[in-house]
């Protein structure tokens, strides 16, 4: 099994668990492990790992579109500790909703912080962001599922909120 896949796979069983946060701790102790031996990015992530190693980790980064945070995590995980990860939820599904909260409370615990959530269910229009508030953004798997006529208003927010 690939070092990614066992990632994916710890994250999920994570994710699947009722736990306390000491148990957390012990989980997110095994996913740095995994994230440490780790020695080439992911495929999927293409050149974005060699573009953020050009940055300060203390860069601000969002996964604009960021389906199941696997990224987001990863990153975090990584060391940069101002990775941002934005979804819509069109629906009000609550499964996703509660996916989101699980995933903001992992990533409070490796952040050991609680004060803002790093991932947000957003509109799909209005990025909640300040101007120039991202020094990196990346897009991955999104664009193909945005209607045409909205395409240029997904850009335009994001140029918005990219310093």
């Amino acid at each position: 099994m690939s070092t990614w896949k066992q990632f994916t796979k710890e994250v999920r069983a994570i994710l699947d668990s009722e736990t306390k946060d000491k148990i957390y701790d012990e989980k997110i102790k095994k996913l740095k492990k995994i994230i440490n031996n780790i020695k080439t990015s992911p495929e999927h992530l293409g050149q974005l790992e060699k573009i953020l190693e050009s940055k300060n980790k203390s860069s601000k980064i969002l996964d604009h579109g960021c389906g199941n945070c696997f990224t987001v995590l990863f990153l975090i995980l990584k060391g940069y500790k101002n990775v941002w990860g934005a979804t819509v939820n069109f629906s009000n599904d609550i499964k996703t909703i509660k996916y989101v909260r699980n995933i903001n409370k992992i990533i409070s615990i490796i952040l050991g912080s609680s004060k803002n959530k790093r991932v947000i269910i957003y509109d799909g229009l209005n990025l909640p962001f300040s101007k120039d508030y991202f020094d990196i953004i990346f897009t991955k798997q999104v664009l193909e599922h945005i209607p045409p006529d909205s395409k240029s208003k997904f850009l335009e927010e994001e140029k918005r909120v990219l310093n």
